[in-house]
């Protein structure tokens, strides 16, 4: 299988992580990686700096962006990329918006934005995971069918990055599969190795107003993985 890197945010995803464009781009490169995404929260400050390392180091850059959407009074998280121009331009639109009114996106805001944009919805944070583990399956066909009728393409991220993620992953797999739903194997990523969770940690504790932070299951393992590890976790269903 080829994996691609999909959902990474960069330095300029302010005290969300601690990885550096130069450093993200040279590593992907060294583990063999041909296409690179980066989603920052809100913001794509460091898109300029992100195409130019990529196209430098040979690597096909993707241009993406993680925001929060409101859909039915429902909060949740969604990694948007931009396919085109249009796409890239509406991504601008979609960041522009959401540091302005500091809310979630209404789910019809992004609709008149999604010319160009392909979706995905973040794994474990996604409210997408909650329909799933309380298997609310007409909640989960609803929403999902509402997402399908604001972008072309939307695709639901797996991610591995807990024991309870790896425990239902069969499970889910299966019911969005036999419902017709496209789906994507994801890893976050908010450092570069195991050896930059202390530095992690205490990014948050400073987002946390200085408080140390206890960083969970699921973060200790949002690194960088090499291929042979995402082959390893997602060899069942390449």
């Amino acid at each position: 299988m080829e994996f691609v890197p999909l959902y990474v945010q960069s330095e300029y995803s302010m005290l969300q992580s601690t990885c550096s464009i130069d450093l993200l781009v040279k590593t992907s490169k060294e583990y063999g990686y041909k296409s690179l995404a980066v989603t920052d929260f809100g913001v794509m400050h460091g898109t300029i700096k992100f195409y130019n390392a990529c196209k430098k180091a040979g690597i096909k850059p993707i241009i993406g962006l993680k925001v929060p959407y409101s859909l039915n009074g429902v909060v949740s998280n969604i990694l948007l990329y931009a396919m085109d121009i249009a796409g890239y331009r509406n991504l601008m639109r979609i960041s522009s918006r959401y540091k302005t009114l500091k809310n979630p996106i209404d789910i019809e805001d992004l609709r008149k934005c999604s010319l160009g944009v392909l979706a995905v919805t973040p794994g474990s944070e996604s409210i997408v995971y909650n329909f799933l583990r309380n298997k609310s399956i007409n909640n989960l066909k609803e929403h999902i069918s509402i997402l399908e009728s604001v972008f072309n393409n939307i695709y639901v991220g797996l991610t591995l990055t807990t024991m309870t993620d790896r425990n239902n992953f069969d499970n889910n797999y299966q019911i969005l599969n036999s419902n017709n739903v496209k789906m994507v194997a994801l890893q976050p990523v908010m450092f570069l190795t195991p050896n930059d969770i202390d530095a992690y940690c205490v990014l948050k504790s400073i987002a946390n107003n200085a408080n140390l932070v206890n960083i969970t299951e699921a973060e200790s393992n949002s690194y960088l993985y090499t291929n042979s590890e995402i082959e390893y976790l997602f060899c069942k269903y390449p």
